[in-house]
């Protein structure tokens, strides 16, 4: 199940919130491909945790700015 604290804008109809946030499938990081999304494992920022992090997909920034468009001009600077 997706979690209730997951951001919605995240995810599509590839990469959907169940598959990407499966722990009992994938493990205590869900499906690392999700978070990649064919990005080269070059690109990866190492985190202190052992993990790693990558660069936010401009679709799913595109998809935050979208929905919170109604909060006027500066919402990117604040989502972002």
């Amino acid at each position: 199940a997706c979690p209730a604290a997951a951001v919605r804008h995240c995810f599509d109809e590839t990469y959907t919130c169940e598959r990407c946030c499966n722990v009992k499938r994938y493990g205590p990081r869900g499906d690392r491909d999700c978070w990649r999304r064919d990005l080269p494992f070059e690109l990866a920022k190492r985190l202190p945790s052992g993990s790693a992090a990558y660069p936010v997909p401009e679709d799913v920034i595109q998809r935050i700015i979208d929905a919170t468009a109604d909060l006027g001009p500066h919402a990117k600077d604040v989502v972002l």
